[in-house]
């Protein structure tokens, strides 16, 4: 029976997080004037975790011009999400677009930039009947 190798893996399905890559081999004929199935293989890996944006900063500048006020300036730091946070923007941009979203029951505290617990959910107030003599 004649062999076939395998083909290259292919390109990766994401640019961060949890993707595939796959191979295939093709079909070959037999012997016995069969042919034999293709054979796919998926590899499952975590490529480096998506990028965010974190909010503005202002960084206290000396103006050169005017030695009486100062400029601020706005520096956007590239951020990763955060622990129990995954990346939900697919797209391969990186700006402030992008996002992060906590698990269930986390929350972003978008401040400390962390996923917290979420308080549990307080019970609705039901009205107490009144009972008319």
């Amino acid at each position: 029976m004649e062999k076939s190798e395998w083909e290259p893996w292919s390109e990766c399905s994401t640019t961060c997080g949890e993707g595939t890559r796959s191979r295939e081999k093709k079909c070959v004929k037999g012997e016995d004037d069969g042919y034999h199935c293709d054979k796919v293989e998926d590899k499952s890996y975590q490529v480096e975790k998506c990028h965010e944006w974190s909010p503005f900063q202002r960084d206290k500048c000396p103006n050169p011009c005017d030695r009486n006020s100062d400029e601020y300036s706005n520096i956007e730091e590239l951020k990763h999400c955060p622990d129990r946070a995954k990346c939900t923007d697919k797209s391969e941009d990186i700006g402030p677009k992008r996002e992060c979203k906590c698990v269930m029951g986390y929350q972003l505290d978008e401040r400390n930039w962390k996923c917290k617990e979420k308080p549990p959910e307080k019970p609705t107030p039901r009205p107490i009947p009144v009972l008319s003599p």
